[in-house]
């Protein structure tokens, strides 16, 4: 089956199953039950088990996470890979987690500049 003919089934462009295929989104619920249906796959094979969420890192979550800490190093140049690291986490629609990563180490290397330059922040009493 073409990704036309399985566009056509679940009424999207053939560009979404080309995103699909490469792992850059996901089907909805909805579109994956269609996807099971018109594919042929088993309901064993669709029910949620912890092997099937399984997350592994992906090339561009991992060069997210080297560009922050390389960021972390190479001040005062730092700043410009972590925000690097922030955009592309959240333009790429990684997970949360991944984003989070990114945003910690944005503001540590903000600290840092800071700290070079000798700008101290208030700090902050509970």
């Amino acid at each position: 089956m073409t990704q036309e003919q399985l566009a056509s089934h679940l009424f999207v462009d053939r560009s979404l199953i080309s995103r699909w295929e490469s792992g850059k989104s996901t089907p909805s619920e909805e579109q994956q039950k269609i996807l099971f249906e018109v594919l042929s796959i088993p309901a064993e094979v669709t029910e949620k088990t912890p092997a099937n969420n399984e997350h592994y890192i992906t090339g561009s979550e991992l060069l997210c996470i080297l560009l922050s800490l390389l960021g972390f190093f190479l001040n005062p140049l730092g700043i410009l890979f972590s925000g690097a690291a922030l955009f592309l986490s959240v333009r790429r629609n990684m997970p949360l987690y991944i984003r989070a990563f990114c945003l910690i180490f944005v503001f540590i290397t903000i600290d840092e500049l800071l700290f070079m330059y000798g700008i101290s922040l208030p700090k902050l009493t509970l």
